[in-house]
Order: structure tokens, then C-alpha cells, then sequence
């Protein structure tokens, strides 16, 4: 990293990856869930993706539980 910041280039990665984990709420569908969060990511406008080439895959996933009330 250059000691003067203007003479500070623009880095480009040529690939880049990012992982999200989430916990849903015990009332969601963690199916519905997912595929909003797929369609977010897959369809996004090329305005905010600026052209990337973009994959979406899921590792692992789960519904919430809720436990019921004591008596």
C-alpha cells in the first residue's frame, strides 16, 4: 500500500467470494426464504451488479423451531 494515498490505485478482484449465514425467526419458511435471498442476489439490476457474474449457492439450511408453551 502506497504510503501516499494519491498515488493509490483501484484494485479489482478477479473473483471474489461471501458467505452469509442467517437465523430465521421459528414462524418463517426457511424454502420461501431462501429463494427470496436467491432472487435478490440472481436478479439484481446491472446498475448495482456492475456486470458480475453472480452465483448463489446454498450449503446448508433449516427451519426454526418453536417450542411449544409450559403448561
Amino acid at each position: 500500500m502506497p504510503s501516499d494515498l494519491a498515488l493509490a490505485g483501484n484494485v479489482v478482484y478477479k473473483e471474489l467470494k461471501y458467505r452469509l449465514s442467517l437465523r430465521t425467526g421459528p414462524i418463517h419458511d426457511c424454502e420461501e426464504l431462501t429463494e427470496q435471498l436467491r432472487k435478490a442476489f440472481l436478479e439484481a439490476p446491472q446498475s448495482v451488479s456492475y456486470g458480475a457474474k453472480v452465483e448463489f449457492e446454498v450449503v446448508d439450511k433449516g427451519n426454526g423451531f418453536l417450542a411449544p408453551d409450559l403448561p
